[in-house]
Formats: structure tokens, C-alpha cells, sequence
């Protein structure tokens, strides 16, 4: 199945993610709290690749589980957009699958 890349916009606050690492770094979204502002935009089992601040872009794939939560912490006062991989097809009109 296909990989693709979904950017997120998301807004100053608590995200309501619940993500795990798995075995292989990997940081894939198990859930989101009810009143996450991503419902609908995150889906479970979408992995976070990358973390961009107003001032700073951070590849997760090296962090660990507690290094990307204080990551998205320490950006919470601002506007932050979180690159995704998404399994799947991807939508009409996206770029295409990695």
C-alpha cells in the first residue's frame, strides 16, 4: 500500500493526540482526546514526520516518544503544522504517493 504526505495546520493549544513510537522510531497516532481540534484531518495510524514551528522545522524520526511530546509542548502557544504519512491512495489532486 502506498505512502503519501498530508501537511496539517495546527492551531496554538493542546492537540489531543495520542500517539505511540513503534519498534521502528516511528511516531503513529493511536487516537485523539474528544475536543482535539484535528478531528476529521488526523487519522489514526497517520505517522507525524515532521514538526514546523513559526520559526523551526523538526524531523521526528530520530526523537524519542518524549522528545516529540515536548516538542509539540513547547510549540503549543503558537500555530504549528504537522507533516503526516498517510497509508493509502492518496486523494484526487494530492502529489502522489512516496
Amino acid at each position: 500500500m502506498a505512502t503519501f504526505e498530508v501537511d496539517v495546520w495546527a492551531p496554538p493549544g493542546k492537540l489531543g493526540l495520542v500517539f505511540q513510537q513503534s519498534a521502528s522510531g516511528a511516531h503513529a497516532i493511536h487516537s485523539l482526546r474528544d475536543g482535539s481540534p484535528l478531528v476529521g484531518r488526523v487519522l489514526p495510524g497517520d505517522t507525524i514526520a515532521r514538526v514546523r514551528g513559526e520559526e523551526s522545522q523538526v524531523d521526528t524520526a530520530r526523537l524519542s516518544h518524549g522528545e516529540v511530546s515536548a516538542l509539540l509542548q513547547c510549540l503549543a502557544e503558537e500555530e504549528r503544522t504537522l507533516t503526516l504519512l498517510r497509508r493509502g491512495a492518496p486523494p484526487p489532486g494530492a502529489l502522489g504517493a512516496l
